[in-house]
Parts: C-alpha cells; sequence; structure tokens
C-alpha cells in the first residue's frame, strides 16, 4: 500500500509498510519512502542563510574555486583576485552563510571608460583619471544561485556607486550573459577600441554600461568628478 505523510511543506510518499497489532491499535512500519525530489545543485537550508559581506583576504580560496567553476574558459590566478582586493577592498564581497566558504563573489573598482583590464593580468594601481566603475566578475555557486542573490548585489553596488557620484558601471558580460545585464539596465555600447580588446573574452563577449546619475544616451555616460567606491 501507498501512504502519504504531510507535515508543513514537506510531503513524504510512504512506498510500501506492513500494518500490525500493539495493544489493540492498528499500527504500521514503514519500509520504504520516496522522498521529493529537490532542485539539483541547489542546498534549501542554506540558501535561505546566505547574505553578502566584505571579502577578505581569508575568502580568497573559495573566491577562486567559484571564479574557476564559473569561468572555465576565462582562468585567472589568485594573484589577480588578491590584487584587486588590495586596490578597492569596498568594492569586493562575498556571498555566505556566516562565517562558511563563499559561494559567490563580486569585485568592482574604478577603471577608464571604454577599456578593460586584459585577462588574468595583476594591474598593480588604479587609473589616474578612472571615469566608470568597472565590475570586474560576479560569480555564484550552482548550489547559491535562483534566491535572487546576483541582482540583488548589483543593485547595492549602482545604489552606492550613484551615491559616490560615479555616472556608470561598466562590464564585460560572457558566458552568453549580455540577456542577464540587459535585464539589470546594462546596455551594450560599441567602441572601435572595444572591439579588439575583447577578443580575449571569447566571441559572445559584449561590453555593457550602466548609466547612473548624470548617464546620458544609450550606453553613454557623462564624465563627473567621482571619489572612491568603498
Amino acid at each position: 500500500m501507498i501512504l502519504r505523510w504531510v507535515r508543513r511543506d514537506l510531503t513524504v510518499d510512504i512506498a510500501r509498510s506492513e500494518l500490525f497489532w500493539a495493544d489493540g491499535r492498528q499500527c504500521f512500519i514503514v519500509l520504504g519512502v520516496r522522498w521529493p525530489a529537490r532542485p539539483p545543485g541547489r542546498d534549501v537550508s542554506q540558501a535561505a542563510t546566505l547574505a553578502w559581506r566584505a571579502m577578505a583576504e581569508s575568502d580568497l580560496d573559495a573566491v577562486c574555486a567559484v571564479a574557476h567553476a564559473a569561468f572555465p574558459n576565462h582562468h585567472e590566478d589568485r594573484a589577480v583576485f588578491a590584487d584587486r582586493l588590495a586596490l578597492n577592498p569596498g568594492g569586493c564581497f562575498v556571498l555566505a552563510a556566516g562565517g562558511d566558504a563563499a559561494l559567490g563573489y563580486l569585485i568592482a573598482y574604478p577603471w577608464r571608460l571604454d577599456d578593460a583590464p586584459p585577462l588574468n593580468t595583476v594591474v598593480g594601481r588604479l587609473p589616474d583619471a578612472p571615469a566608470v566603475l568597472y565590475l570586474h566578475d560576479l560569480a555564484l555557486a550552482p548550489e547559491a544561485r535562483g534566491g535572487g542573490h546576483a541582482a540583488r548585489i548589483v543593485e547595492q553596488l549602482a545604489a552606492h556607486a550613484a551615491q559616490a557620484r560615479w555616472p556608470a558601471i561598466a562590464l564585460v558580460a560572457v558566458n552568453q550573459a549580455a540577456p542577464f545585464w540587459a535585464r539589470l539596465r546594462f546596455l551594450p555600447r560599441d567602441s572601435a577600441d572595444m572591439s579588439r580588446k575583447l577578443s580575449s573574452y571569447g566571441e559572445d563577449a559584449r561590453y555593457m554600461v550602466r548609466p547612473l546619475s548624470g548617464g546620458e544616451g544609450r550606453g553613454g555616460c557623462e564624465r563627473r568628478s567621482a571619489k572612491p567606491f568603498g
């Protein structure tokens, strides 16, 4: 016989059981259970506790693991992440459950418009006259996806960047992610200089810009006096 046990939001099918009598009451012993399927790669209990916090040097190994899984064709060494964290710690965040290992990260720093650092390169210093906030990377481990965490940190970054008087956030979309960034109000920006630089990022790479206060036109931005984001 098949019975069904329901408790709160969990429903379990009891596939096999045997009835017996004990102290005048009918009872059954469970021999087999059909547990409800869990979405692959998703830890439901953990997803509810994940939160963004400032990145620390102790997070770098976990950040590298997430990056290598998310961008297998765009490898960057640990030294690159350490470099960006040292240059702009206020623009580096990780997604984690308390003190657990990071399951996601975001890195952003001041940079030039219509420009992007070469892949897997330690830059050593920020430009003297940055014009935008450059979103270098955003990646989540599979078990951290689906909870709106990516959009949440992008909106947080945009709010702080606008408050710090940055006119725009720029990025290079890879892995066919342009539609995702478009939903977050990033617009493609065509530039002859960037077209040449994008060749190392892959055929589908797109340079995209999200204008903030001071942005004007499609994918354009007005250069303003900006203070560091942090």
